[in-house]
């Protein structure tokens, strides 16, 4: 019944739904999920926030690149560095929500880079 209401198209797509700390989900965000459609970022963000709060239970330091950020790294005038965080070494994983826009095969892989240190 809920999933039913968060994905109808007759209502509202500005209607919020979620608030969570920062974190605001409107109708039109969840519709990127339960209908073919491409992902929106807010939800990504999102569902990266909780698998960084559950990698931190589990004593794992992670950091997860905005889903927003990661598409303007294609632009030759942006340093991807530069929205990274100082620490980056010392994490335990990054994880990198990329995207491809290649016709006919849109999809969102996931890329995760582990940093061997002698911790």
């Amino acid at each position: 019944m809920l999933l039913n209401y968060a994905l109808d198209i007759s209502r509202p797509g500005g209607e919020m739904l979620v608030k969570e700390g920062d974190v605001c989900l409107i109708r039109k965000d969840f519709w990127s999920l339960g209908l073919p459609r491409n992902m929106e970022s807010n939800i990504g963000n999102a569902c990266f926030k909780l698998v960084a709060e559950a990698a931190r239970i589990h004593g794992k330091d992670i950091h997860v690149v905005d889903t927003y950020v990661v598409p303007t790294w294609k632009s030759k005038t942006v340093d991807p560095l530069a929205g990274l965080p100082g620490d980056l070494p010392q994490k335990d994983l990054i994880l990198l929500p990329a995207w491809s826009r290649q016709p006919g095969r849109e999809s969102r892989p996931l890329s995760a880079l582990r940093h061997e240190t002698s911790r």
